[in-house]
């Protein structure tokens, strides 16, 4: 057993919702929340650490970072297992320290995710060494705009995005997997000021650095480059940018780590993102019935898969004479939905908007659109197709 107060980064938590955790070859044997102890004005976690054998096993701690939704992993001190020992006292906890090296894991699923990497890693140097965990099947692909490396059961991971010094923070990626995984990796937490991210005319891949939700206006106010028209999208939402006062619009209004961006401009430039402190950021919030924090619509009469397509278009819709907050539209190609849109308040139009991502691969496919009417649930065909 351990009394134990938790140290993340300089500061003494007191945040009720971190756990402790006791790991012994990565096989988690005891959990803990931190809990406040009058007595000291403090948090302590008491953790049960379980075992087979009498003593010998080194036991490393990590700790779930409830206010960031962060795992801290190889903490300091580690203690050797030893059967009915007991560390620490309520007036006396062990200090089990949390550096800035996390663990972060991007959910992947069958097919195409769009991907960045926000923690300094030397797995990244080898595509192979980062994604060998991955349940891999023959010429499942990580792209960059430019390159990419392909997996065969033979070599792993390998490719011309290893050859050229493997995966860059700052730098977007689409992966394909046959199969549904999740991308766990750790490393150390960047701040903002340290990765140049380099714009050029047209498109740009580019992923966010932050271990937290930033919204877009904040994140990108150092791209001072901006023009009106220009476009930033991710896999599921996109936003155009306005001028200085407006700033960005659209259904993607926060940018996520792990996540991967595309960026269109006029003028090419530099930028950095803002640092945040450890103990700060923003929680996405207020969010309409049915759209999850990415601006992806959840809950709709359509069906779609995002991760089907590696590519999508944009759309910029309004429905005449409809000012319906719960109204949907869809796109629909040879009867598959291909686009879901929920309505925004257009500050310049001062009517609803419908920002759409529209998937697919194949140019010059035919669309088609409906409308769905939120208060009655009904579904229309409108009259235009592109």
């Amino acid at each position: 057993n351990i009394i134990a107060q938790v140290e993340i980064n300089g500061e003494i938590s007191r945040d009720p919702d971190d756990v402790v955790g006791a790991f012994v070859n990565g096989e988690c044997r005891g959990l803990a929340q931190l809990q406040y102890i009058p007595a000291f004005d403090n948090y302590q976690a008491y953790v049960s650490i379980y075992s087979n054998q009498s003593g010998g096993e080194a036991v490393k701690f990590r700790v779930w970072n409830a206010s960031d939704g962060q795992v801290h992993r190889d903490l300091t001190p580690t203690y050797t297992f030893n059967n009915n020992s007991f560390l620490g006292t309520p007036d006396n906890p062990q200090l089990l320290i949390a550096n800035d090296v996390i663990e972060h894991v991007i959910e992947t699923p069958q097919g195409w995710k769009w991907v960045s990497f926000h923690l300094q890693s030397n797995k990244m140097q080898k595509t192979n060494d980062l994604l060998k965990d991955l349940q891999a099947a023959d010429k499942d692909v990580i792209r960059a705009i430019d390159k990419y490396d392909q997996y065969a059961p033979s070599t792993g991971w390998y490719g011309k995005i290893t050859q050229d010094g493997g995966i860059q923070n700052g730098q977007g990626y689409k992966l394909f997997l046959s199969n549904q995984d999740q991308l766990k990796y750790t490393g150390r937490l960047l701040k903002g000021e340290e990765i140049t991210i380099n714009i050029q005319e047209n498109w740009n891949w580019i992923g966010f650095i932050g271990f937290k939700a930033m919204a877009i206006n904040e994140a990108m106010a150092g791209f001072t480059n901006a023009t009106n028209g220009d476009i930033l999208k991710s896999q599921y939402a996109l936003a155009v940018y306005i001028d200085e006062n407006i700033g960005w619009i659209g259904n993607l209004t926060h940018l996520h780590p792990g996540e991967g961006y595309m960026l269109k401009t006029s003028k090419a430039g530099t930028y950095t993102y803002p640092n945040t402190s450890i103990t700060a950021g923003e929680r996405t919030a207020n969010l309409l019935k049915g759209i999850d924090a990415r601006g992806m619509v959840e809950e709709s009469a359509w069906e779609m898969n995002p991760h089907k397509y590696n590519s999508n278009m944009t759309a910029i819709i309004e429905v005449e004479d409809v000012q319906d907050i719960h109204s949907r539209v869809a796109a629909i190609v040879d009867g598959e939905c291909r686009g879901i849109a929920y309505p925004i308040l257009n500050p310049i139009t001062k009517r609803y908007t419908y920002f759409m991502t529209i998937y697919g691969e194949i140019p010059n496919e035919r669309l088609s659109f409906e409308f769905m009417d939120g208060e009655q649930n009904q579904i229309y065909q409108a009259n235009e197709s592109f």
